[in-house]
This record gives structure tokens, C-alpha cells and sequence, in this order.
């Protein structure tokens, strides 16, 4: 909670008289918040554009039910934005959505399931028609190498979630994004970032930074044994979302890979990030994540703490959810971890954090290297979950009316 401002101190002038004094001015305000509110207008029209086109994408929908939803969605989204561009604080709404496209998944994904009677079917009947998902994609590309085929029951191509469009994606996010897909466009990230957020202050503070290292762990193993056993063997093992995404284990013989992928969500998803303020399942324990975090050296964007300015607070270490910032006397946030969700950007009170354009020298203040990061993550978040929130709300109205 926001503690209410202060009043102005009062400062004395040659003749003795007190004098309030101005508070002073956010340095790391919008620009167009101080000197040109329109140029907000213009910041928010080519988003407007983008979101609707990647909306439109898979098709326009048949029933009013589908128009109704694609323009909340897009209203939503879009107000969502102008707000980041009218107060400058990229991490609450970044997070509100985060979050939101998550718990509409699973609305959406059960519909999905109950409305193709596929509940009680086993998993192999219910994935030959299912839709790609982005985690599978590092465990198809050994097989396919050493076999020339994808060995994987889904559709290849020719829809929204097919393996060669959700392939292609995963292209563009791996270059441009790098491990900020994470934070923006991943829709499984935003259940343990929700539990992570309940409890204002965590009970447990110490975390082995060694931890940050087991994805990798989990990477390589399984990808060895998806070459040997030419399918990607994570998926029916070791996956969390298991537990929430294919019910249907209960009624198909995988009772304990069911009780496996409880677990694991539960303790890595619910209890782990409620007990340390952290996103456990996304830095210790997804293996995309560190697919993701060699791309991060990759792409433009970066997020760079300022020495100049740093008071040595600790408040960007102790709040960071991935553990990204290396605490001491010099911070260091290190790029192949940060998400570049904006929390330590909005909650610096020296203004020494920033997102960064590679190529801009430090010194120079600029907002230009924020807006393209937003116009590029909030754009996959759209793409992404923007789609899921309105499949969403379009099956609740169906049911409703």
C-alpha cells in the first residue's frame, strides 16, 4: 500500500520567511507526462494498431459472442497500456495481465476439453488434436534431427497452436525477448508470480543462488532422453501443469504421474512462492526458462542498474522474483536471468534502474528504449494471451446466453 505523501518542507529565505518548497520531479517520469501529454496519444496508437491486428490473426470469430470478446479484450489490454505510458510504472498492470491469462487458461483449456468429451479419454486420444505447447518445443528439436520427423501427436500445421506456428513464436520471442518471454508471454508463469505476491514480506529470505542452475540440469537430461527414446519424455513425466492442464491421468492408468505433477505444482507453483516472495517454478525448475535466458544475450533490451546513482538500498535485490540482481556493493542485474518485469525499474526510489537499448551509452536519459521493450513484450502478451482471455470470455458468454 502507497504510504500518503508528505507534506512539503519549508525552507527559509534571506528575510526570514518560510517558504514552501516544490516536491521534487520523478526523473524517471514519462517524458510526455511533463512537457507533451499528447505524445502519450501517439505512444499508445501504434500499440492499438498491433493488438488488433494480432487479435485478428487466427481469424475473425462467427457469433456476436466472439466480437464481443475480442474488443474487451482488446479495450482491456489497450487500457491496460496507456495507463504504463501515463504513470510510467511498467510492473502492476504488467503483472495484472500476467496473471489474469494464466487462470483464464485453465477456464479456457477445460472448456476446450469438456466440450470435445475428452475428460475421461486417455492422454494419447485427447493430444493427437491438442494444440502445441510452447514447453515441449526444446525436447522435439533432437528427435526430429536424428530421426528427420516430429514425434509429437499434434497438428503441424494450419492452426493457431500448430507445431510450425508455435515453432516460429517461439523463434521470434527467443530473439527478441530473450528470457522476458517469462515475464510477458509465458501463460504458465503467472501462477507462481500470483502466490509469490500474497505475502508482503517472505518467511524464508536466504535462497541458494545455485538453485538458479537446476533448469539447466533438468534442460539436458531430458533432452538426451528425448533423443533416446525419440519423444519428449518431460511431458509425460516430469511436467507440473500436468496437474492442472490433463485431469483426464485420472481415468487413463498415469495415477502416479498424476500424484507426480501435484506435487511438484503445488510445492514449486503454491507453497514455495508464498514461503520466499520468489517465482520458484519459473527460476528453479522450468527448463525453457534457461532455453530462453541464452537468447537474453541476444536481444536489445536490458535492464542496468546505474552506480552513480544506487544508494545501496538492497531494495531491488530483496524484491527481485527471479533473483536476478547480484547483491554487494556494486548491483549488477544480470541479463540471462532478469525477466524485465519492471519491478526494480518502478521501485528504485533513487531512479538509478532503467530498461536499456544496447548501443545507448549509460548517461543518456531516455524513455525510447522503454517504449520499443513495451511496444515488443506487450505486443507477445497480446498475441498470447490476449487470444486465451477472449476464448475465454467468449465460452462464458455461450454458456450464459
Amino acid at each position: 500500500m502507497l504510504s500518503p505523501e508528505k507534506p512539503a518542507k519549508k525552507s527559509m529565505t534571506k528575510e526570514g520567511k518560510g517558504v514552501k518548497s516544490s516536491p521534487a520531479k520523478n526523473a524517471d517520469s514519462p517524458r510526455w507526462q511533463k512537457r507533451r501529454p499528447a505524445a502519450g496519444l501517439l505512444c499508445l496508437l501504434p500499440m492499438m494498431a498491433l493488438s488488433a491486428a494480432v487479435l485478428a490473426a487466427p481469424g475473425v470469430p462467427s457469433g456476436w459472442e466472439g466480437w464481443l470478446s475480442l474488443l474487451a479484450v482488446w479495450g482491456i489490454f489497450n487500457f491496460g497500456f496507456a495507463r504504463i505510458l501515463s504513470t510510467g510504472k511498467v510492473e502492476k498492470w504488467r503483472s495484472f495481465f500476467f496473471i489474469g491469462v494464466s487462470f483464464s487458461f485453465i477456464f479456457y483449456f477445460l472448456s476446450f476439453v469438456r466440450e470435445y468429451a475428452a475428460l475421461f479419454a486417455s492422454q494419447m486420444e485427447f493430444r493427437s488434436g491438442d494444440p502445441v505447447c510452447h514447453l515441449v518445443l526444446p525436447f522435439l528439436v533432437v528427435p526430429a534431427i536424428l530421426s528427420g520427423e516430429i514425434f509429437y501427436p499434434g497438428r503441424m500445421t494450419g492452426s493457431f497452436g500448430s507445431v510450425s506456428f508455435m515453432f516460429l513464436a517461439w523463434l521470434v520471442a527467443f530473439l527478441t525477448l530473450g528470457r522476458a518471454f517469462c515475464g510477458w508471454g509465458c501463460f504458465f508463469g503467472g501462477f507462481d508470480e500470483a502466490f509469490s505476491r500474497l505475502r508482503r514480506k517472505p518467511l524464508i529470505k536466504k535462497i541458494p543462488r545455485i538453485l538458479l542452475d537446476f533448469p539447466f540440469v533438468i534442460l539436458f537430461f531430458f533432452i538426451i532422453l528425448s533423443a533416446a527414446y525419440l519423444w519428449p519424455v518431460y511431458c509425460d513425466v516430469l511436467c507440473p501443469f500436468k496437474a492442472v492442464f490433463e485431469p483426464g491421468r485420472l481415468f487413463s492408468g498415469d495415477f502416479f504421474l498424476l500424484v507426480l505433477s501435484v506435487i511438484l505444482f503445488v510445492l514449486l507453483a503454491v507453497v514455495f512462492p508464498l514461503l520466499t516472495g520468489k517465482r520458484c517454478l519459473c527460476s528453479f525448475f522450468c527448463h525453457l526458462g534457461a532455453v530462453q535466458s541464452l537468447g537474453s544475450r541476444l536481444v536489445p533490451f536490458y535492464v542496468e542498474i546505474d552506480s552513480r546513482k544506487c544508494k545501496n538500498c538492497e531494495k531491488c535485490f530483496d524484491n527481485c522474483p527471479v533473483m536476478a540482481i547480484e547483491g554487494g556493493e556494486v548491483k549488477r542485474v544480470k541479463e540471462d536471468i532478469c525477466v524485465r518485469c519492471g519491478r526494480c525499474v518502478d521501485n528504485c526510489p533513487s531512479g538509478a534502474i532503467s530498461f536499456r537499448l544496447k548501443g545507448v551509452p549509460l548517461g543518456k536519459k531516455s524513455e525510447t528504449p522503454k517504449i520499443l521493450f513495451l511496444y515488443a513484450a506487450f505486443t507477445f502478451m497480446v498475441a498470447f494471451g490476449g487470444r486465451i482471455c477472449a476464448g475465454a470470455l467468449e465460452k462464458m458468454l455461450i454458456w450464459l446466453f
